[in-house]
């Protein structure tokens, strides 16, 4: 299995998605950055929300 983050909601339960960890620009492993408050990968800068959804490439939105 790819690495996978299980994501909770505001009321502490599982939400109904997860987010895969791998980023879609080159591969690497994409950790949270809480500080941030968004995933941000350490191989080429790209960045990503919450949701999962690309912020700053340059990974392909």
């Amino acid at each position: 299995g790819e690495p996978t983050y299980l994501i909770l909601d505001n009321d502490k339960t599982l939400a109904k998605f997860a987010i895969n960890a791998i980023c879609t620009h080159l591969g690497c492993i994409v950790p949270w950055e809480e500080s941030e408050n968004k995933f941000m990968c350490p191989c080429h800068g790209s960045q990503y929300d919450s949701q999962g959804k690309v912020v700053q490439g340059p990974a392909p939105q």
